[in-house]
């Protein structure tokens, strides 16, 4: 019951589940993860790059540990270059 509700969009947010980060559906704004992930994947961005999606329609989990802050806090290669979903959707492209 906790995680069907925690898991759930929130009614105003085009990005913001109830509990978790969910799945970007404005076009005009930056995607938060792979276009190949389904609109029911849930998770959290982390401050350090870190990053945890869970796809239930493709039965994923994908867990990326990082140190974006590393050597300095100004760096911001990290999000530019957009590598966390890069990866993620490298992931999808191999299981596929």
């Amino acid at each position: 019951m906790v995680i069907k509700e925690y898991t759930q969009r929130h009614p105003r947010s085009t990005r913001r589940g109830i509990g978790f980060d969910m799945k970007e559906l404005n076009p005009d704004k930056k995607m938060n993860m792979s276009e190949k992930a389904s609109e029911s994947t849930f998770g959290h961005l982390g401050f350090t790059g870190t990053v945890v999606w869970i796809d239930p329609e493709h039965d994923l989990i994908y867990i990326m540990l990082s140190n974006r802050t590393y050597p300095s806090m100004n760096n911001n290669k990290f999000g530019k270059k957009e590598f966390r979903p890069r990866i993620q959707t490298a992931i999808y492209n191999a299981l596929m």
